[in-house]
């Protein structure tokens, strides 16, 4: 992830929360009219709710992925392995991260070491996006997969939430 890249997904998802919580505090002040101390108690209870969960809206989509991955990652090693080897024609992976899943689609982050490639040290990794499709019963991958991070090679994709290996 780029230097760049943090500081404009904040912004993002600031903005985005800045616009939910001022709409969530105006239907509080128009549900919560009354000058009853108790009402006014429950509020300023809602709107510190509201703060709270907008100031936390950058970890939304790592939590979902985090849980996503704790829940139904361990039964993907296979699919991600048959997927690296019909894109590069190797089963090596360093990692793997569900993005997104339905029962019969699922965003696989992948990645893979370049050190299969001649020239290239052990370190150097290579991420993509593949799209897997689930067909009778078994989960293959779609045949527009997307490089979006290269140590020995060229990437240009882009993947939301910014993450890496």
């Amino acid at each position: 992830m780029s230097i760049l890249g943090i500081p404009l997904y904040l912004v993002f998802c600031y903005a985005i929360a800045g616009v939910i919580c001022a709409l969530a505090i105006r239907v509080l002040r128009v549900h919560f009219r009354s000058t009853d101390d108790y009402m006014m108690r429950r509020r300023r209870i809602a709107m510190r709710a509201v703060w709270v969960a907008g100031l936390l809206s950058p970890i939304y989509p790592y939590a979902y992925i985090g849980a996503l991955n704790g829940a139904l990652g361990a039964g993907f090693s296979q699919p991600v392995k048959q997927a690296i080897q019909d894109i590069n024609g190797d089963k090596s992976v360093v990692g793997y991260k569900l993005l997104f899943w339905t029962p019969w689609l699922t965003r696989v982050y992948i990645v893979t070491p370049c050190a299969a490639r001649p020239g290239y040290d052990v370190g150097a990794d290579r991420a993509y996006i593949v799209d897997m499709v689930k067909r009778n019963g078994a989960w293959t991958p779609r045949q527009d997969f997307r490089c979006v991070y290269s140590d020995c090679g060229s990437a240009d994709g882009f993947i939301f939430p910014p993450f890496s290996w």
